[in-house]
């Protein structure tokens, strides 16, 4: 069963490459016949990217070649591979078109909500406009695709709720965020004061960090909260009134690690319900866990076992948060990153829907 996992992206997005790197690692280590491939408008260091070498041209321009590129290559290269796994793009005409020509291969991917996300980051004409689009576009996918794939139950059971009512029973599988975990031991730099770290690759409304900040101020704890990513510009003033709060911005793999050493706890997301959110597992939390840090969030985490000490569940409480870092003082970062692989793998979770697919669609063969 050979298998291309695809996506699409406007511009490189240094979380879903790394993502679909790791994957595509996995793969060769579990020596299954899976190909991951990123398409991006211009080309990068990165080898399971494709460009479509689209340098110029207005927005709308290059929107129309960047598709039509990215189709027109997928059909070819679809003709390899018994399976495709789709990344889903919102409101999606090409997307559509290719899915109805090509039913019986693809599996729709997701990994939001994509209405309420659609309304929680924008406004006015376009967010009506968006919204609606998407929900006859995505629709149209949804039920012509052969099968859908969620990173979490919630997203799966939402977009079966898209679905004609004679579609419900389609194939579908939880696939959630993963990583190759690290093959040493994490570095314990802690000191005596507590220190945070907050990661977003961009702070948007639903990682709550505007809630967090609003928490800090009622408060007289000692601690430093490392803020890594791009921190939106009101946002980032009110940081500065508050020198427990470090803004480091846009950071790489190695500078976070380094900051990560240092932490006693990391901080997901706060907000959720601003996108009709409850679950979600956030890379960023498995990169907190492989790196020794137990996890602070306001969301459940779908692919870590209810009662996994080192993830709590709690609201946008500081004092909350403080008890939690003081009680995780005593516990090993060798110990957290051991207790979390399991659930974190790349490779356990890649063999795993790989093996799940086999049977669906040996059954689709011999039909």
């Amino acid at each position: 069963m050979r298998v291309l996992h695809t996506a699409l992206s406007a511009s490189p997005n240094p979380g879903i490459i790394q993502q679909m790197e790791w994957e595509q690692a996995a793969a060769v280590e579990l020596k299954i016949p899976w190909t991951t491939r990123i398409f991006l408008p211009e080309p990068t260091a990165s080898p399971i990217s494709v460009s479509a070498g689209i340098l110029s041209g207005n927005r709308v321009t290059r929107y129309l070649k960047l598709r039509l590129s990215y189709f027109n290559w997928l059909l070819t290269s679809s003709q390899e591979y018994d399976i495709i796994l789709l990344r889903h793009t919102p409101h999606d005409l090409f997307e559509a078109r290719f899915v109805q020509k090509h039913k019986s291969k693809v599996y729709s991917v997701h990994h939001t909500l994509e209405m309420p996300e659609i309304e929680s980051i924008s406004s006015g004409i376009e967010r009506c406009l968006r919204s609606s689009l998407e929900r006859i576009i995505g629709a149209s996918v949804l039920n012509n695709a052969w099968g859908l794939v969620g990173v979490t139950e919630e997203i799966v059971q939402f977009e079966k709720g898209r679905l004609a009512l004679k579609q419900r029973d389609k194939q579908s599988f939880v696939y959630p965020n993963a990583i190759l975990c690290q093959s040493t031991q994490p570095p314990d730099l802690r000191g005596q004061k507590p220190e945070f770290l907050f990661v977003a690759s961009k702070f948007h409304p639903w990682q709550g960090l505007d809630l967090l900040l609003e928490a800090i101020r009622g408060t007289a704890h000692e601690f430093i909260l490392h803020l890594v990513g791009e921190v939106p510009t009101e946002l980032g003033q009110r940081c500065q009134q508050d020198s427990r709060t470090i803004v480091h911005g846009p950071l790489g793999s190695a500078d976070i690690a380094r900051i990560s050493a240092k932490c006693w706890i990391g901080i997901s997301c706060l907000a959720l319900h601003r996108k009709n959110m409850v679950e979600a597992c956030p890379l960023k939390v498995r990169e907190y866990l492989d790196s020794g840090l137990p996890v602070y969030a306001a969301h459940s985490d779908s692919a870590l076992p209810k009662d996994f000490p080192y993830f709590v569940k709690g609201r946008v409480d500081v004092s909350a948060m403080f008890s939690f870092a003081s009680r995780m003082r005593e516990v090993s970062k060798a110990d957290v990153q051991i207790a979390a692989k399991p659930y974190i793998s790349k490779l356990a979770l890649l063999r795993k829907l790989y093996t799940e697919m086999m049977p669906e669609r040996n059954s689709l063969d011999n039909t």
